[in-house]
């Protein structure tokens, strides 16, 4: 954009979706006659698009679950490392799950590109992600397809394979094969573990085991063979989900009969993701993750609904166990929380003791952690264990368990 004639004012627009630039304004810069101003905002960048970042890898006995979207970056973008010489000063700028951001150098990326190469002055469009992470012999990719034209009627399109490592990484350049157009990239990350984690059991069978403290929980009580759970929207009454729990609804009205939860929309209905009973641990909290739903009609991606557990002692009787409350959507990812007093673990006879001097000796310090310290002596009809194992979680409070040192084994809630 351009004003005036001699000086004139030239302006650029740039994507930062962190800031609105209404305070901040342009940043001016006299060359010559005119002045060049660019202009951070959010109101210049495109609606992103983007697609299921998850996939479940199952192999016999093994249930390994891998989420990839911590590495999607709504600010920035991954630059590949290149190993070899860059003669031509090439860089790859690279999106997971959605397309690049059209920021600074790869402003002038083709705006669907999921993997955008810069040459010189010549942007490339070297794919874009169609859908979530693919296993193929063994390994899982992330895969960029449709890009630009490459020549003899084919396009660019590119593979990044995942490999597990100890820190978050970087994609690296591998190769370019010049008769298929396949660009391959390799990243070795913490994000390509298994969530579930080695120590982490996954059953089929609506019970999870906490791998921090050994401990069993049975979810199946929550399971209803004569009715649904009707769970509404309080933000938006037009919209209201039929759901059950390690089953699949006792009446799907309209949505696919393998569907756990049912989303109606006025008088349109959508699969909010496929029924199934694999109860999993992610940091400490409990965890359902119904996936597989019907696609999504603005980012191309299966809609899929995430349950998560936590512990309420205090509600109303015995028979009380809580009921799931709806509380946001992402890009038709649909997060509840359910209260209920199945996944407490018991505590007996607890003292207390205060470690807040300990603090310093993390590294920093804060005067808003405090630390206790629960000790428990676990009991049961006439005998008691003579040891217990002690978890100190940080993040999530304190988390402690009982083991029979004796028979050997968690002890059940």
């Amino acid at each position: 954009m351009t004003y005036g004639k001699s000086p004139s004012l030239n302006f650029t627009f740039e994507c930062n979706p962190g800031v609105t630039g209404r305070k901040t304004g342009p940043k001016c810069e006299k060359k010559k006659d005119n002045y060049e101003c660019l202009w951070q905002t959010a109101y210049a960048c495109r609606p992103m698009s983007s697609v299921q970042c998850s996939i479940r890898n199952e192999d016999g006995s093994v249930d390994d679950q891998y989420e990839y979207s911590p590495l999607s970056k709504s600010e920035r973008n991954w630059q590949a490392r290149i190993t070899d010489p860059n003669h031509e000063s090439v860089v790859y700028f690279i999106n997971v799950c959605r397309t690049v951001i059209l920021q600074k150098v790869a402003r002038r990326c083709p705006p669907t590109a999921g993997v955008c190469m810069v040459k010189g002055t010549k942007y490339y469009n070297l794919g874009t992600q169609m859908h979530g992470p693919r296993k193929e012999n063994g390994n899982i990719y992330l895969l960029y397809e449709n890009g630009d034209d490459c020549g003899g009627g084919k396009k660019y399109s590119s593979r990044i394979q995942m490999e597990c490592g100890d820190t978050e990484g970087e994609p690296v350049y591998v190769t370019m094969s010049k008769q298929t157009c396949v660009y391959e990239f390799l990243w070795i990350t913490s994000t390509a573990c298994p969530v579930n984690t080695k120590n982490q059991q996954v059953f089929d069978n609506c019970t999870a085991i906490n791998p921090q403290t050994n401990v069993l929980f049975n979810l199946q009580s929550l399971k209803k063979n004569d009715e649904d759970y009707l769970v509404r929207d309080m933000k938006d009454n037009r919209t209201s989900f039929a759901l059950n729990v390690c089953r699949g609804l006792v009446k799907p009205n309209g949505c696919d009969s393998k569907s756990g939860v049912c989303q109606h929309v006025r008088k349109q209905v959508y699969n909010a993701g496929k029924a199934n009973s694999r109860l999993y641990f992610d940091d400490g909290v409990l965890y359902l993750n119904l996936s597989g739903g019907d696609v999504c009609h603005h980012v191309k991606k299966n809609r899929e609904t995430i349950i998560q557990f936590v512990c309420n002692s205090r509600l109303g009787g015995s028979n009380d166990l809580g009921k799931p409350v709806f509380i946001s959507e992402n890009d038709c990812t649909y997060f509840f929380v359910w209260h209920t007093p199945l996944v407490c673990e018991t505590q007996v006879r607890t003292k207390h003791l205060t470690l807040e001097a300990l603090i310093l000796l993390t590294g920093y310090h804060t005067r808003h952690l405090m630390m206790v310290l629960r000790i428990k002596r676990c009991i049961k009809t006439n005998s008691s264990y003579p040891w217990v194992i002690v978890y100190l979680a940080v993040k999530r409070g304190l988390v402690v368990s009982c083991r029979d040192l004796k028979n050997g084994g968690p002890i059940q809630k």
